[in-house]
């Protein structure tokens, strides 16, 4: 409950909130002893407004952003540099189930695009109660600190316990950026979000495609002999995502940065520090340590991987795929190659030799954390 008061000042009254004061008009005493009814009803309004201003100045203060990328892209790794931060809310993955349910009709389609951008967005700005239930009971929510607590309490006080709840809600209302990590987005859908939020950015990670899809067939994505259709969806989508951006970053300027995983695993605490200034976080000791620990340790740890050798990680490919197989993926992602910097291997001993890198300096449009040129 708001308490309110009502203040006189040189230049009038005004609505006492708090500390705030909030100019109700230009009155006169005598119009205040004489209209007590109309005095009532107009602190009423003040106070109807001076709440919503409040929740309006806590929203815009808040930083919301979209880590948008693609399937064993390195996003697991990319989050957990930006989780780390005690001012930062973190999702992990809340579309995951949202496409196992979705047919491919073109009506169905329509919907599971609104559905989407409607839980991005609830997720974003703390809207919990309007946010998909179905999303908030899934195993996914173990994945990140900030709902890991909300996902063991509703294990142990079912999915719809009130005090579970306010978990979820408190660790996001008292957070200064909101972050939810997707693989099932595209760039342009993201339009009308980025048109309606003037503080939401967007990360675009792109991985070299010869070592995502080589994780995919991991996991069991797809079979080996469909590995060329599979490099087809994943090199198509990046480029028209890679287009995409291109076009909005002119419409939103310094509020879209690429950055390509193979400079962030190879630069981890140069790259972390761009990706902190971007959102507007200050890259403290503690992040540094974190991230030297994290990128620098060896062994395996599951699908969900944080704790890894970057580096070593990062050239895995170059002897878990055939010579035929890369060149076949060489083909297909040229597009992608062409502006993001990635090298196709001319033959068996290139690619064997590790001396020698697969990817060189992106184009100036394609470059790591471009926002910076766009802003100055």
């Amino acid at each position: 409950m708001v308490e309110l008061g009502v203040e006189w000042q040189e230049t009038g009254y005004f609505v006492k909130s708090g500390n705030q004061l909030v100019q109700a008009q230009l009155l006169s005493q005598r119009w205040v002893v004489q209209n007590k009814l109309q005095m009532v009803l107009l602190t009423a309004i003040i106070a109807a407004t001076l709440v919503l201003n409040n929740y309006n100045l806590a929203e815009d203060q808040k930083t919301l952003v979209v880590v948008l990328t693609y399937m064993r892209s390195g996003s697991s790794f990319t989050g957990d540099i930006i989780q780390m931060n005690p001012e930062v809310f973190y999702v992990f993955e809340p579309l995951l189930h949202h496409a196992r349910r979705t047919n491919q009709s073109s009506l169905d389609a329509l919907k599971y695009s609104k559905t989407c951008e409607s839980t991005l967005e609830n997720f974003l700005v703390c809207n919990m109660t309007e946010s998909d239930t179905y999303t908030q009971q899934r195993s996914q929510m173990r994945l990140s600190l900030d709902t890991m607590n909300y996902y063991f309490c509703t294990l142990e006080q079912g999915p719809n316990s009130e005090g579970c709840f306010h978990l979820l809600e408190k660790a996001c209302l008292r957070s200064r950026v909101s972050c939810v990590k997707t693989i099932r987005y595209s760039m342009k859908n993201m339009t009308h979000l980025m048109e309606k939020h003037g503080n939401m950015k967007i990360i675009h990670l792109i991985r070299d495609p010869r070592a995502t899809l080589l994780s995919q067939h991991k996991l069991q994505e797809f079979k080996i002999d469909s590995l060329g259709k599979f490099a087809a969806l994943l090199c198509n989508r990046a480029k028209m995502d890679f287009d995409d951006s291109l076009f909005m970053k002119k419409q939103f300027p310094g509020r879209i940065a690429t950055i390509r995983y193979e400079d962030l695993a190879e630069m981890p605490l140069n790259i972390a520090e761009q990706m902190y200034n971007f959102i507007g976080l200050d890259f403290t000791d503690e992040n540094r340590d974190h991230i030297q620990h994290v990128t620098t340790r060896n062994g395996g740890c599951g699908a969900y991987c944080r704790r890894r050798n970057s580096t070593v990680t990062m050239s895995l490919w170059r002897t878990r795929l055939t010579y035929m197989q890369v060149s076949l993926i060489d083909k297909i992602c040229q597009p992608l190659y062409r502006v993001m910097g990635y090298l196709p291997v001319q033959n068996q001993e290139h690619l064997l030799d590790m001396s020698l890198p697969m990817y060189a300096d992106v184009p100036t449009e394609s470059r790591v954390m471009d926002y910076q040129s766009i802003n100055s």
